[in-house]
């Protein structure tokens, strides 16, 4: 068996009197796809939140690779290969469809603030790389043929597909993906459990919270369960498809009689 590549032990959440997040632990394995699901407040994206440094623990911890990532900062666990969606879209909708993925790719920059504001020649030729790696994420999620389009003009599961491939622009080893089909049509869905397959292939790691069970049954290798801030179940999607607590408190009958 692998390392894990991510681990929660124990870790905990309160906004005041409300715990968001009580004593979960659980890992993911390196080239899988890890799906969290649960109702509406169970603490799916405080989860995603916990691990991309957005809010810090209450206690527990939490450990990427051989890094443990608590007291690190959001752009130090993006340093270390963590990229992450949001629900509501955060894009630049005044910049093209490029330059949005030129940002996420200016992190692997090693050119300094003075060779690239007096445009040495190792500055352009940097930028002329970034310009073309941004185009080959833009080619990955199809949307190569947009990249000069004002990113504000693309439809709204573009725009998905958009904040996707800036992830993309990072390099990372590990995805978080929150809710990536809210508002989506059944054809751009299937494009989107296509692509995300596809990003496993090439060892991508991915992290997703998902309301869509279809989409969740139908590319997870492993579900885990959140109700209430704790974790209900945890297992292959089958074994959670069929587990009656999991059915009672969140996927309904519908789901088990399919």
């Amino acid at each position: 068996m692998p390392a894990d590549l991510l681990s929660a032990r124990g870790i905990r959440k309160a906004f005041g009197g409300v715990v968001a997040v009580a004593d979960v632990s659980f890992a993911v394995t390196p080239g899988t796809v890890r799906a969290i699901i649960g109702p509406n407040g169970a603490g799916k994206t405080t989860i995603f939140n916990l691990i991309t440094g957005i809010f810090p623990l209450d206690r527990g911890e939490i450990r990427f690779k051989e890094h443990g990532l608590n007291g690190l900062s959001t752009w130090q666990r993006a340093q270390l290969g963590i990229a992450r969606t949001f629900q509501n879209l955060q894009i630049f909708t005044n910049m093209t469809v490029l330059e949005n993925v030129m940002v996420g790719r200016h992190r692997l920059s090693r050119a300094g603030l003075l060779a690239a504001a007096f445009q040495t020649p190792g500055s352009r030729r940097e930028e002329a790389r970034i310009r073309e790696q941004a185009l080959a994420c833009l080619e990955l999620v199809g949307l190569a043929d947009r990249a000069q389009d004002p990113a504000g003009s693309l439809p709204f599961g573009q725009q998905r597909l958009l904040e996707i491939a800036r992830c993309l622009a990072t390099e990372p080893t590990l995805l978080l993906l929150d809710e990536p089909a809210a508002g989506l049509n059944l054809a751009e869905t299937e494009a989107l459990a296509a692509l995300i397959l596809s990003l496993r292939r090439r060892g991508i790691t991915i992290l997703l919270v998902e309301h869509l069970m279809d989409l969740v049954m139908g590319i997870s290798d492993s579900v885990l369960v959140l109700n209430y801030g704790q974790v209900l179940a945890h297992g292959s999607p089958e074994a959670v498809q069929n587990n009656p607590a999991v059915i009672e408190a969140y996927l309904g009958a519908e789901v088990a009689d399919a």
